[in-house]
């Protein structure tokens, strides 16, 4: 991970003070996620079972907060004093890479994202985890954060859907396929889908080339 700039830094300790020390959930987001009718509850018990689940959610989450914001740091430090040993170092404290990661990417999104930090923490945890990744779509993020998707599954689906598009606009760069004048504009967008930031830096120089050239054509037969 790359060391910060000043001004990042300084950025980044306005928006931490800005996190809710006291997290604040969305209860009936945090319960949908578990069923608890198949245990044959009385609603005195329920409710007391419901009101510990949302005590769990908000203690666990703001320990998974103050984690991520403890390896961030640590990370951005060793980097920037030319160490490499981030990697040695949460190995020998018994952590894995993906967990290292899931928390600190978990972390930047508050951050970057407080308006919607109450969303974020009443979330299923692994849902946070997928849309956190650096590569994750922005329409599918927009698309959990408004609640449009709620469940992981759901999520994994648009996320598949989303990818088979990629795929299938790359594919048309490598094919002799002819273009009609009626589906020009269909293929243009699916092919601008893919030139995200984070998608883009993954695809190979030849292929760069080839977006170019097809975009560029494209743009000359539309005018």
């Amino acid at each position: 991970m790359c060391a910060l700039t000043l001004q990042e830094r300084m950025s980044q300790k306005v928006k931490e003070k800005s996190i809710e020390k006291s997290v604040e959930l969305n209860n009936k987001l945090v319960l949908s996620t578990y069923n608890f009718s198949k245990l044959n509850l009385d609603k005195t018990t329920l409710s007391f079972l419901e009101n510990k689940t949302i005590e769990i959610k908000k203690i666990t989450n703001k320990a998974y907060t103050e984690l991520g914001k403890l390896f961030f740091e640590t990370s951005n430090l060793l980097s920037l004093n030319g160490y490499g040993c981030f990697e040695q170092w949460y190995t020998e404290l018994g952590f894995k890479k993906q967990t290292v990661y899931n928390y600190i990417n978990r972390y930047k999104m508050i951050v970057q994202r407080l308006d919607n930090q109450k969303t974020i923490e009443s979330l299923p945890l692994k849902m946070v985890y997928e849309i956190a990744k650096e590569n994750c779509d922005e329409s599918l993020i927009t698309k959990v954060l408004n609640l449009q998707i709620t469940t992981y599954q759901d999520l994994i689906h648009e996320k598949n859907k989303f990818k088979n598009t990629e795929e299938n606009a790359i594919e048309l760069l490598d094919s002799n396929e002819s273009i009609d004048y009626i589906n020009i504009e269909k293929k243009y967008k699916n092919i601008k889908k893919i030139l995200t930031k984070n998608n883009y830096e993954n695809i190979n120089q030849k292929k760069k080339q080839k977006i170019y050239e097809y975009i560029k054509k494209i743009e000359l037969l539309l005018k």
